[in-house]
């Protein structure tokens, strides 16, 4: 199977990044104003705010990190737990804060749908892009995956039989370096 881009997961990545960055950037903000100001309702949720923009900016580095690669199931765990986890924390402090508005309830909003349309939500994963399972590992994938693997080294085989031709190894360390080269 092939390695495709996941285009949704990159797409809702760089909006959580976005706008985590900038929830990061009022929590600092609110909390700076807060305490110049001695309001402690408004340095709390200066540190809400920055907590719920960390978890989902680190969570959204992950999904555009991940997003060219064939994707597995815990690395999707950790972050629906680094979103959830700040995402909670909101829902618990927001009522309670006289300066929590609509505003600061959007944002919330915005990351846990910009998680909804990033993660499959399926136990096999993506249409074009299943979870690697433990079942990859079977003889039959692994004689698949050693055939696609040796396509991929004909380039490296190609230059040891050129050094070979030229005398610059020996035909026993070309042998050698051939069978490492495709895991034989």
């Amino acid at each position: 199977m092939k390695k495709e881009l996941i285009l949704r997961r990159l797409i809702a990545g760089i909006a959580l990044i976005l706008v985590a960055a900038y929830i990061v950037y009022l929590g600092i903000t609110y909390s700076s104003m807060g305490v110049q100001s001695g309001y402690g309702e408004l340095t709390s949720l200066g540190g809400d705010l920055a907590i719920l923009g960390f978890g989902n900016l680190i969570a959204g580095i992950i999904l555009v990190s991940t997003s060219y690669m064939f994707p597995k199931k815990w690395i999707d765990y950790v972050v629906i737990a680094l979103s959830c986890f700040s995402g909670a924390l909101c829902l618990v402090e927001f009522p309670q804060s006289e300066f929590t508005n609509g505003f600061h309830w959007t944002l919330l909003i915005i990351c846990i749908v910009s998680l909804l349309v990033a993660i499959p939500w399926s136990k096999n994963g993506y249409p074009n892009m299943p979870y690697q399972s433990a079942s990859s590992n079977s003889p039959q994938m692994k004689t698949k995956n050693n055939t696609e693997n040796s396509y991929g080294y004909t380039e490296e085989i190609t230059k040891l039989k050129k050094l070979l031709d030229e005398n610059a190894i020996t035909q026993e360390e070309y042998d050698k370096k051939k069978k490492q080269i495709l895991n034989l």
